[in-house]
């Protein structure tokens, strides 16, 4: 038996750490959920510059350790307590306020899909008017499982009725001719998601396991208003869309980088359609150093290993606020994730190698070891 261990063990040390520890599968693990708070940073455009999309293919490692922030965005994600939000959006389970914009954008979390309901607030296409929009078709911003390979084809929209009285006086003088006594405001998403790579996004702030996902989206915006006199919906989009402060762009591209160890989007890159890079958002957290945590790997022993039933975890050093190990299998699969513990029960894993890994709270890996399950 001590012979059949040794082809197993080269076997697990011939991949590289990377692609064992690699991102194939996302699951509902990286929904939003009420009381969270996510923090993504906007990189200096200055610091994007040696940055690239790469083409589609596993074991890949993107280095963003060179961004730096320029801002910083927070999303809290809260109950949804107010009658009216519920009135009108009956499914709706949590809500996320934008202080800034005084909008309020609603959402339905189940296990398998995160979906924007539509928004509340107090502007609409940079004009400050009180509004509503409830999604004609929810548009599905996460989905899990979501594996390498996968492609989605995602509609989604909304739609607002207002009175003229409710309209601002700068949209008004966009039309021509008479005053409307009402309006719409129409507002359809198509999207074309593919899940393309898998690999390690390195942060200044730490190494991720990611998957990958583009997405090209097509936006149509259409504002309709009515003359009760005429009895008639008339499209005035063209006029509308002329007089706004910025150009509204119809068509984007995006690339997401996710992971089950994160809430928020590991990384957000917005290119123009050759995949030059316009802007990069990534996860950030102001409570810790913005610099890279090297992974601690010599400080960490396992034994017995391989192992049968109990697995002992014995660090050299005091590693900061270790809140997680985790067990991943050969395919990138995780198959336990729970509270660190120096002891950890094996004795329901299959026979074969996996890598095991620490994090701390805010999802930074501390170190990696490879393990062998006997049986």
């Amino acid at each position: 038996m001590k012979n059949l261990l040794f082809p197993i063990i080269l076997f697990c040390t011939s991949y590289s750490i990377e692609e064992v520890f690699a991102q194939h599968i996302v699951t509902h693990a990286f929904f939003p959920q009420i009381g969270d708070q996510l923090l993504m940073a906007s990189a200096k455009r200055s610091t994007t510059t040696n940055i690239s999309i790469t083409p589609s293919g596993g074991n890949q490692i993107w280095d963003y350790r060179s961004l730096q922030a320029q801002a910083i965005d927070t999303q809290r994600f809260i109950t949804v307590s107010d009658t009216t939000t519920r009135r009108l959006f009956p499914t709706a389970n949590l809500m996320n306020p934008y202080d800034s914009t005084k909008q309020v954008s609603i959402y339905r979390r189940t296990d398998s899909i995160f979906e924007l309901l539509g928004y509340r607030g107090l502007s609409y296409q940079g004009y400050f008017v009180k509004w509503h929009a409830v999604s004609h078709t929810p548009l599905t911003e996460r989905r899990a499982p979501m594996k390498m390979g996968e492609s989605f084809q995602t509609k989604g929209g909304a739609v607002t009725e207002f009175p003229a009285s409710a309209a601002p006086d700068s949209l008004l003088r966009q039309l021509p001719f008479l005053t409307p006594d009402s309006g719409r405001l129409v507002y359809d998403i198509r999207r074309i998601d593919t899940v393309d790579a898998w690999g390690i996004m390195r942060l200044p702030m730490g190494d991720f396991p990611v998957l990958r996902e583009r997405r090209h989206v097509f936006r149509q915006p259409k504002t309709i208003v009515k003359f009760n006199l005429l009895g008639v919906w008339l499209d005035v989009t063209t006029l509308v869309v002329t007089g706004l402060n910025e150009p509204f762009r119809n068509e984007q591209f995006f690339t997401y980088y996710w992971s089950n160890i994160s809430k928020e989007p590991i990384a957000i890159v917005e290119t123009d359609s050759l995949n030059n890079i316009e802007s990069i958002q990534y996860k950030f957290d102001s409570r810790v150093p913005v610099q890279e945590i090297a992974p601690l790997d010599d400080q960490i022993t396992i034994s017995p290993n391989p192992a049968h039933d109990i697995l002992t975890i014995d660090l050299k050093i005091a590693l900061p606020e270790v809140v997680s190990v985790c067990l991943v299998d050969m395919t990138g699969k995780m198959i336990v994730k729970q509270a660190f513990m120096p002891k950890m029960t094996v004795q329901s894993l299959s026979q074969g190698a996996y890598l095991l890994y620490l994090t701390d709270k805010y999802g930074r890996i501390l170190g990696r070891k490879t393990v062998v399950i006997q049986r």
